[in-house]
């Protein structure tokens, strides 16, 4: 009967080693979108219970920091944009006599 339990376990571990790599493969460029398809699969992650949580939660939280990441240098490179968008300031008459 252990070795019943065991097998049945080693299998179940592989189901959910299995469940985790499929969750590496959802991906989207829009970040939005991404999000709302983490929020998804978390959803159905929890009622797969405790202790399936054990093994699904883990890849959830690496791909929300991914995420994390990928959403702040999205923030960086807009924010330079607007920056390199933006009039640079002219150098009144009178500051450049006052250096000179």
């Amino acid at each position: 009967d252990d070795d019943d339990n065991n097998y049945d376990n080693s299998i179940f571990v592989r189901e959910q080693e299995n469940i985790s790599l499929l969750f590496q493969l959802i991906q989207h460029p829009d970040t939005d979108q991404q999000y709302e398809l983490y929020k998804t699969v978390r959803q159905q992650f929890g009622r797969g219970g405790k202790r399936r949580m054990r093994h699904s939660i883990p890849p959830l939280v690496f791909g929300a920091l991914d995420l994390i990441v990928r959403i702040v240098a999205k923030s960086r490179t807009n924010h330079d944009q607007f920056e390199d968008n933006q009039p640079k300031p002219m150098s009144s008459p009178s500051s450049s006599l006052l250096s000179s």
